[in-house]
């Protein structure tokens, strides 16, 4: 999981450093980002169990569920962090498929 981290911060300064990306950039680094983001969603699924059977644990035990859902949270930190650069990257795939959108309709227009 380390590397696929890595790689998708690797993958996001790239696109972001790029003044000019080109349309075949664009869609090396969107393929990039999707499989290794496919790759994330299975870990992501694994904390997200344990995430639930604590919290399902605790209600079963008669706590409150807001109370063992920020147990759940701190016990299971993985599936925060995963969360937040999950959807950030893929607001960056958004902000790619956008770029090659733009790419594209200028290129029509020109001819």
């Amino acid at each position: 999981m380390e590397k696929a981290l890595r790689t998708i911060a690797d993958i996001i300064e790239e696109f972001r450093e790029t003044k000019n990306p080109t349309g075949e950039q664009l869609t090396g680094w969107l393929k990039n980002l999707s499989a290794w983001l496919f790759y994330l969603e299975d870990h992501r699924a694994g904390y997200h169990e344990r995430f639930e059977v604590i919290l399902h644990t605790h209600t079963k035990d008669g706590m409150s569920v807001s109370k063992a859902k920020n147990i759940a949270e701190v016990e299971v930190t993985e599936l925060y962090m995963l969360r937040r650069i999950m959807d950030s990257a893929y607001r960056v795939c958004d902000a790619q498929r956008s770029l090659i959108s733009y790419i594209k309709s200028e290129k029509r227009q020109s001819n």
